[in-house]
């Protein structure tokens, strides 16, 4: 369950992403796929949010990029579809960071 607090109170119970635009709260997706590696990065992907068009719902991919010893940044809007179906984040915090590698 997601926690609704400050400004995300009132969002679906379900989004796990929610925009916020004064009193309107949009759903722009659900945790229904594990996280993924991609290169040095996580991907994030939620999917089935609010119907946006006769076909789809919204979809958002947030992607966390290492940054050693940053735990306060904020995501970052780097794309959004035109029919407003798709939003593409970029996230640079620790919580993407290798804890600790081993070789050998």
């Amino acid at each position: 369950k997601v926690l609704q607090k400050g400004n995300a109170a009132g969002c679906p119970e379900e989004a796990a992403v929610c925009s916020v635009e004064g009193n309107t709260k949009k759903n722009l997706g659900k945790f229904l796929s594990p996280p993924k590696k991609v290169g040095e990065n996580i991907q994030l992907l939620y999917s089935d949010g609010d119907v946006c068009s006769s076909t789809r719902t919204i979809q958002t991919v947030v992607t966390l990029v290492c940054r050693q010893g940053d735990l306060e940044s904020a995501p970052v809007l780097k794309h959004m579809e035109n029919d407003g179906c798709g939003y593409e984040f970029e996230w640079h915090t620790a919580a993407a960071c290798v804890l600790s590698k081993t070789e050998g």
